[in-house]
């Protein structure tokens, strides 16, 4: 039997992170005799909500079972370490979620488990969702589904869509954590290592550092418990990071994650009357007009023969905004981003910009045949989510396979 554990809402503004309790568990899960069927799975889900902690990302964990003592034992430890984890007075309404499944291997767990759960990632990734699809799918599970922890919380809708994840294509990271006694004090990971390491291992890797702003991308910048995370298609690349990169401190543990991260899983096509506050669309239309705004920002009306949209550039996606800035009335564009309210109306901020037609340009207008496009502009590395596709890389088609590499350090250290 396989226990599929869903974890989400366990990060707070200082300290929490819940890919570090899902690190814990597992940790402790394994130590106590239980086995995992698959890599720990790191689902990001719509960067565009306004509700977020930061990535906005939610776990599963799933779990091989072999008798009722086991499903107690993880039961106990999920509600002894969320109840612990949550315990901050500044901790949103966390949610676990154990789903149990009739099912030994992987490949059974995607055939097995409950379809609204697929359904539920797939819109939760991309659009904002009310709270009644959750309890719906819960009662579609029926008694497969234990709340081993948690509230009536938006925890719950992570945690469903994590179970649910598609990943029709995915990549890996490695995240290591800081000892408890160095998460107040700032990183010092060493500059030089992490181009090293980028340099020795890309393409296979991505976002480990931003030459154009000569920024190291791999470790965020707040008081929690991570001290770097890379990426990349293959586990065994990433664990290079832990001999090439000097992270300036003794890590405590580490973990390797399944993920969804850098696939663009958020975007979906659609068409402007179609577009609705916080969705990830990509439109295709015509520009209208094109304005400078006050703090560096433009304004491109976007139409297609639905209506039309604003799109805004803002000053940090740099060569989009410049390209965006020259665009001739007319030009027709591929837009991708999130929409947000703005003004009693709607915005799509964006992510990407694709040209179609021959127009001003950053090579001055660039020969095109008709339809095809004339250019691909993404902002600088440093204003990407998550979700965004790297440049360079390509999405493609991947089996889910079970592991071939550790899954995680030996031993962990507080």
């Amino acid at each position: 039997m396989i226990a599929a554990v869903g974890l989400d809402s366990f990060d707070t503004s200082f300290a929490g992170c819940t890919t570090h309790l899902a690190s814990l568990i597992t940790h402790k899960a394994v130590e106590e005799g239980l086995s995992l069927v698959d890599y720990p799975w790191l689902i990001r889900l719509n960067p565009a909500v306004p509700w977020k902690t930061r990535g906005n990302g939610a776990v599963a964990l799933l779990f091989s079972i072999e008798s009722r003592r086991d499903l107690e034992k993880l039961s106990e430890l999920l509600h002894r370490a969320a109840k612990l984890y949550s315990a901050n007075p500044s901790s949103k309404e966390a949610y676990v979620l154990l789903l149990l499944e009739e099912a030994t291997t992987l490949r059974d767990y995607f055939t097995v488990r409950p379809r609204c759960l697929e359904r539920l990632y797939l819109r939760a990734v991309h659009e904002a969702l009310p709270l009644r699809l959750a309890q719906e799918c819960i009662e579609e599970a029926g008694n497969r589904a234990i709340a081993a922890y948690g509230v009536d919380s938006r925890g719950i809708l992570g945690a469903l869509a994590a179970l649910g994840a598609v990943l029709d294509d995915f990549t890996f990271e490695l995240i290591t954590y800081r000892k408890i006694d160095r998460w107040t004090f700032e990183r010092r990971i060493d500059e030089l290592s992490v181009i090293e390491y980028d340099l020795r291992t890309r393409p296979l890797t991505f976002m480990n550092y931003d030459y154009l702003e000569k920024r190291v991308l791999i470790h965020p910048h707040g008081y929690d418990p991570v001290l770097y995370g890379v990426r990349g298609e293959e586990p065994g690349i990433l664990l290079k990071a832990l001999d090439i990169i000097d992270a300036g401190e003794e890590y405590s543990h580490w973990i390797l994650f399944r993920t969804n991260q850098a696939t663009n899983a958020h975007l979906r096509r659609k068409r402007v009357s179609e577009t609705r506050p916080y969705d990830n669309p990509v439109l295709v239309g015509y520009v209208s007009s094109v304005q400078r705004i006050p703090g560096g920002h433009v304004i491109t009306e976007l139409c297609d023969d639905t209506g039309c949209i604003d799109v805004a550039f803002y000053r940090e996606t740099g060569v989009l905004k410049r390209i965006a800035l020259r665009l001739p009335r007319g030009s027709q564009i591929e837009v991708g981003g999130q929409v947000k309210p703005h003004r009693g109306g709607i915005t799509l901020n964006a992510e990407y910009l694709r040209v179609y037609e021959p127009g001003l340009t950053a090579d001055k207008g660039c020969p095109t045949e008709e339809l095809r496009y004339c250019g691909y502009y993404t902002p600088p590395l440093s204003s990407f989510h998550h979700l965004m596709l790297p440049p360079g890389r390509h999405p493609v088609g991947k089996s889910v396979t079970p592991p071939s590499t550790p899954i995680m350090s030996d031993d962990v250290y507080l």
